[in-house]
């Protein structure tokens, strides 16, 4: 075996522009906003953790930014939940702390209300 047939054997393989296929590109999916259900925060909405379970998993299958997941959890908001989020400002600015804050203070009004 010569030196110049055992390189082309142990060169790596590279794909040919025709495979594209095989190729992915990291993008954005909003379409899986639909998976995210509208939340109220009313006695028969779905519980505030699976609604964030819910949402942050289709950000992360979706490839969301913060921002997109922000705006995404703002749109599914309806009635006392949309009007809480109105009222509070410090909500609108620090996402990371947002679901922490929520569901604290869910706890409380459940605590309030039995």
């Amino acid at each position: 075996m010569t030196q110049t047939s055992a390189t082309t054997q142990n060169a790596p393989i590279q794909n040919e522009p025709n495979d594209a296929p095989f190729r992915r590109t990291v993008s954005k999916d909003l379409s899986l906003v639909s998976l995210v259900p509208k939340w109220s925060g009313g006695e028969t909405a779905l519980p505030i953790n699976e609604f964030f379970e819910i949402l942050e998993g289709s950000a992360a299958i979706g490839n969301w930014t913060e921002a997109d997941q922000k705006q995404v959890f703002v749109l599914k908001l309806t009635d006392a939940a949309r009007a809480f989020y109105s009222a509070t400002l410090c909500l609108r600015f620090y996402w990371p702390g947002m679901r922490r804050h929520v569901e604290e203070y869910v706890k409380k009004l459940t605590r309030v209300n039995v």
